[in-house]
């Protein structure tokens, strides 16, 4: 009926070029920030600051693997055949990353008071 095919290719380029874009920016943003070229409230805003990211990497990762977890249960449990109870899977199972996400966060704030900022 439909021939959506086209559209596969198109999405594949689109994102290669988006991601070649935010590449060579990033570099291009720290190389004058390297330089000095730049205020210094740039600097703080786009230097790389691991206890900054590192919590919001935690979380997607947490959030991802639990999402991995719920299609591994969906594959191996044939009596998902409703679409909507499969998406109701994944949204529980990512739901549950989140939880776990905020579990394992507040204890590590709970620790280390002034290194980790939950987001």
């Amino acid at each position: 009926m439909h021939d959506f095919e086209i559209f596969i290719p198109i999405a594949l380029f689109i994102s290669i070029a988006y991601s070649i874009k935010v590449v060579t920016e990033n570099r291009l943003r720290n190389s004058l920030i390297k330089r000095g070229l730049v205020k210094d409230e740039l600097k703080i805003a786009y230097s790389q600051n691991w206890e900054m990211s590192a919590p919001s990497s935690l979380k997607w990762g947490i959030v991802l693997i639990f999402m991995g977890l719920a299609f591994l249960f969906i594959y191996f449990i044939p009596e998902f055949d409703s679409e909507k109870l499969m998406a109701a899977v994944l949204f529980v199972m990512a739901g549950l990353g989140f939880i776990a996400y905020y579990g394992l966060g507040s204890y590590m704030s709970k620790k280390q008071p002034d290194s980790m900022d939950i987001k």
